[in-house]
This record gives C-alpha cells, sequence and structure tokens, in this order.
C-alpha cells in the first residue's frame, strides 16, 4: 500500500475521480474502490465529484489505521505485521551518531531480524528493557587502520 500525503489536497476544492488519480499517480479505478469503501461523494451521480476536506480525513483515517504502537520492549515485525516481543529480550544497540541509536533484535514469534530506532537520552530505558548483547561505539574514524601495504614495493 503507498503512503498518500495528504497535504496534496486542498480542503477548499472539489476533485473528481480522474484528479485525485493524477493527483496521486493512481489508476481511477483504485479512486473508484475507495468511493466504494467509504469515500464520501458529493453526490452520486457521474461523474463523482469528491470534496477535498473529506478524501483527506479518508487518506489520513487510511493511514491511521495503519500505525502499529510498539511497546517498550517490542519491536515491529515486518515478517507478521505486528508488534512482537524481542526473543529472549535480546537486542544489539548501535550508536548512529551522538544522538541516535540503532537497536536491533529478533522475532519472539517468527526469528526474522526486527529493528527499532532509538535516542541516546533513552539508552538506559532500553538496557533495562533488553539484556544487550553488544554496545558499538565505534566510530567511522576509529573503525579503520591505515590503508597503506608496506609489503608492496615501489617499482621506479
Amino acid at each position: 500500500m503507498k503512503k498518500l500525503n495528504p497535504r496534496f489536497v486542498r480542503t477548499t476544492r472539489s476533485y473528481s475521480v480522474e484528479g485525485i488519480a493524477a493527483l496521486y499517480s493512481l489508476h481511477p479505478h483504485t479512486v473508484r474502490e475507495w468511493v466504494a469503501k467509504g469515500l464520501p461523494c458529493i453526490d452520486h451521480r457521474k461523474p463523482f465529484l469528491i470534496h477535498g476536506s473529506d478524501l483527506k480525513a479518508f487518506i489520513m483515517g487510511r493511514q491511521a489505521t495503519r500505525r502499529c504502537p510498539c511497546g517498550p520492549a517490542e519491536m515491529y515485525c515486518c515478517k507478521c505485521r505486528l508488534a512482537q516481543p524481542v526473543k529472549n529480550r535480546e537486542a544489539t544497540i548501535e550508536t548512529r551518531n551522538s544522538k541516535q541509536l540503532d537497536i536491533r533484535g529478533l522475532c519472539g514469534v517468527c526469528g526474522t531480524g526486527v529493528y527499532r530506532s532509538g535516542t541516546v537520552a533513552k539508552l538506559e530505558e532500553y538496557r533495562r528493557e533488553f539484556n544487550v548483547l553488544s554496545m558499538d561505539q565505534r566510530h567511522i574514524v576509529e573503525g579503520f587502520g591505515p590503508l597503506v601495504n608496506p609489503d608492496i614495493e615501489k617499482e621506479i
């Protein structure tokens, strides 16, 4: 399902099915399916006209139903399509920069790798929620040794 930006819709304007399809690069049949699923029309005569505020509310409502908030010890599993507990509450925490963290683990149900982004300010909370297997604090500058190979002889 494509994520649609509701800010593209002008709330004071009326849209036709073809106008909505062109606005979001969709097929007109998709917009007609939305009408069948509950997108309100101004009147049910052809051409169907949809008020911009109704379209914006419909799109925002569709996207709100897709959200799945995760609990403190949960991560979203793409395979299960649900917030699932982490297997054995074990996670690896890696620093992305001075303020952000990457938290990785395995889904407790299917074993697929799961990922969550976090902040350094909540690091102690993550340590309480998860059994931290490793805490990688390596920076890019520290990660690599010299790139010079001393075994190569110069040819003159």
